[in-house]
């Protein structure tokens, strides 16, 4: 498995503890975060495009 593969586990083996855990929580997080990513005054790929730059700034790894 690659790296890159490994640490898209290691995410979605996350998200299903905090499902399974704070599930109230989790549903707002994913509403705010697929809300936050519909075309606006910026399109969807542009969103994602930032999201990119800003975790490669900071030197996220995740």
């Amino acid at each position: 498995m690659s790296d890159a593969q490994e640490k898209i586990s290691m995410l979605q083996q996350g998200q299903k503890v905090l499902k399974e855990k704070l599930p109230g929580v989790m549903n707002n997080f994913m509403g705010v975060s697929q809300s936050v990513m519909q075309d606006g005054k910026l399109s969807k790929r542009e969103k994602q495009l930032i999201a990119i730059a800003v975790t490669v700034a900071i030197h996220c790894e995740t």
